[in-house]
């Protein structure tokens, strides 16, 4: 997403919430101001929250059709998280150019 970067797992002990993950709390809070968010401070993502699988949809249904920019990266107003969305396209494009030589 163009305003934070948030991390998406099954959670194993009950298959209708997901446990969403972030390392700001804000990129979690940003998509889900309401949730009951906790801070583990020894994972690799810190802070997370336990979201019915429904919410979840429904927040990342809104973010898609609130899309209006043409270019990903141009939208993204965050200097680190712009960074950070720069480093995994050039990771990805690195990745996958060696099949097209």
């Amino acid at each position: 997403m163009n305003d934070g970067w948030i991390s998406i797992v099954e959670n194993f002990d009950d298959e209708d919430y997901l446990l969403v993950r972030s390392r700001k709390l804000d990129h979690l809070t940003g998509t889900f101001p309401s949730c009951a968010h906790f801070h583990d401070p020894h994972a690799d993502y810190p802070f997370r929250a336990f979201i019915p699988r429904e919410d979840v949809s429904q927040a990342l249904a809104e973010k898609i059709s609130s899309i209006d920019y043409p270019n990903f990266k141009g939208s993204v107003e965050d200097g680190r998280l712009l960074r950070a969305y720069h480093l995994v396209w050039s990771a990805i494009y690195d990745s996958f150019r060696i099949f097209r030589d």
